[in-house]
């Protein structure tokens, strides 16, 4: 159905905000439920496609190393969130997932700004 791995990366991104955005408005545990499904399936189907993107992006030379750098920033930010999810608690009982929505806005912005598809990124130089 896609042509590329970074389409089906900004279209999962778009799903993975307006699945964010219906979980912090839910009013109750049956929404979330329903808004927390369609987030699951985004969260494997985002990772397998920004392995696949790397992968791509890197050469084969450099591959390991992109790969292994790669793997060290998600295991940082996944100790780090915790952390910064609940700073963001103490503020507000709805501020991690404000934080959530803010940062994965901010990430399709700069995907749609700057494609990752290489066809797409020689159109926009030209």
């Amino acid at each position: 159905m896609y042509s590329s791995m970074a389409t089906v990366f900004f279209h999962m991104l778009l799903l993975q905000c307006a699945s964010l955005v219906a979980v912090t408005l839910a009013s109750s545990m049956s929404m979330v439920m329903l808004a927390l499904t369609p987030l699951s399936f985004v969260t494997t189907t985002i990772r397998v496609a920004a392995t696949d993107l790397t992968i791509k992006r890197g050469g084969k030379r450099s591959r390991g190393a992109l790969m292994g750098l790669s793997q060290s920033v998600i295991s940082l930010a996944r100790m780090l969130s915790p952390f910064l999810a609940g700073i963001a608690q103490e503020v507000h009982i709805d501020g991690p997932s404000v934080i959530a929505i803010v940062t994965t806005t901010i990430a399709a912005v700069i995907m749609y700004l700057r494609p990752q598809d290489p066809e797409k990124r020689k159109k926009k130089k030209n």
